[in-house]
């Protein structure tokens, strides 16, 4: 019976040694929240360019998911010209110049979840498009034009 008595005291005494008052250690878990099935980020439209005046890119975060979601920056990309026009390129610096929209130090843009049917929405602000004047390139081609403009989430 003394056996028995010290074998339970000695599994105390293991117990008692990892979670103790000293160091607040212990164990526990975690969940991710599962993929993340659909974020959509909406920007301004439409938007009318006019040669050296930047023109601000806001717009809103639509999450599909249950659980909250932060992004870091909007990254902002020109992915095509209709009509067409070989003489205006949509190279970032040539024609037109972008600025991505970026949390403040320390924050992000952020949309809380949906419980239920429909979306939870936040917003963003902070990205620039510029039809910049040049001296070295004629604009007269980029004009009458429509640019589309892709918007990808970065997370933190």
């Amino acid at each position: 019976m003394t056996v028995a008595v010290l074998g339970a005291l000695t599994l105390t005494v293991s117990a008692y040694a990892w979670i103790n008052a000293g160091s607040s250690t212990g164990n526990g878990t975690v969940s991710t929240g599962g993929p993340i099935r659909s974020v959509e980020i909406a920007g301004p439209s439409p938007i009318v360019l006019a040669l050296d005046q930047p023109v601000d890119l806001s717009g809103a975060i639509v999450n599909d998911n249950t659980f909250k979601i932060s992004i870091a920056r909007i990254k902002v990309t020109i992915t095509g010209i209709r009509p067409a026009s070989p003489a205006c390129s949509i190279t970032p610096g040539v024609n037109f110049f972008l600025t991505d929209a970026v949390a403040n130090p320390g924050q992000y843009f952020t949309a809380d979840g949906s419980s239920g049917p429909g979306a939870g929405i936040g917003d963003w602000q902070g990205g620039k498009i510029e039809f910049r004047s040049s001296p070295n390139f004629d604009q007269t081609p980029c004009l009458n034009k429509t640019i589309s403009l892709r918007y990808t989430a970065i997370a933190p």
